[in-house]
């Protein structure tokens, strides 16, 4: 099946501009995405970037770190462009096992804050926004 009949404007406009950037950044290679699975319609432009980097991967030769998880959208000049559902999507990476996450910067407000600590100290600054020993002072 053609994945135009099945895909959403959104969807072939991330194609169509993943194509034009790469036509910026490489004459030497091309390259096709075929996605397997009994899609019945594709909408969104969430996986621009992680189908950039696999063509970079390929082309390059480039081998990607385990376990890192990429969504994100972008534009022609390569900026990383804001995406829907971003904290299903970190969800979804955190129970698949990933140890790491890259996605847009702006979508920071949505997405889950993970603040690994030492002490009940740095735990207590974090979640109140006071320093421990204006804290202390008061109780």
């Amino acid at each position: 099946r053609s994945l135009e009949k099945y895909s959403g404007p959104i969807y072939q406009k991330g194609t169509e501009v993943l194509k034009e950037y790469w036509g910026r950044i490489s004459r030497r290679y091309s390259f096709t995405i075929l996605l397997e699975g009994n899609y019945h319609y594709l909408e969104g432009d969430s996986a621009t970037i992680a189908q950039l980097y696999a063509a970079l991967s390929a082309a390059g030769q480039f081998l990607p770190q385990s376990g890192i998880v990429v969504t994100g959208a972008m534009n022609l000049k390569g900026d990383v462009l804001p995406i829907g559902s971003v904290t299903e999507k970190a969800e979804g990476a955190y129970r698949s096992g990933a140890i790491g996450f890259i996605y847009p910067w702006d979508n920071q407000r949505h997405c889950l804050h993970l603040w690994p600590i030492r002490r009940v100290e740095e735990g207590a600054e974090l979640l109140f926004e006071k320093k421990w020993k204006t804290m202390m002072r008061k109780i």
